[in-house]
């Protein structure tokens, strides 16, 4: 099973979030990855797939929440993925 992330960024003080970074995780459950990549409070550092918005190097950002679930894509084989949605903001 491949697992996608999709990271979403939330600004502090803010209800809106922006997309920040996709990854692909081959051969890992959800709840493996979520296991990986930390629990709420915790930091993460990350290089956004939106360079111009976020900056080209890498950047610490504190997990505020995190869900693992499932999507089903509508294409002929009706394929079900696994996906963990977290979302970050700048760290306290």
């Amino acid at each position: 099973m491949t697992t996608f992330v999709l990271y979403k960024y939330r600004a502090p003080g803010s209800s809106k979030d922006d997309e920040i970074k996709t990854e692909k995780w081959p051969s890992r459950t959800p709840q493996e990855v979520l296991r990986r990549i930390g629990s709420v409070g915790d930091t993460v550092p990350l290089r956004s797939d939106y360079p111009e918005e976020y900056g080209e190097d890498p950047k610490d950002y504190e997990i505020i929440y995190s869900q693992d679930g499932a999507i089903q894509f509508q294409d002929a084989l009706r394929t079900v993925a696994g996906m963990v949605l977290v979302i970050v903001t700048d760290p306290t």
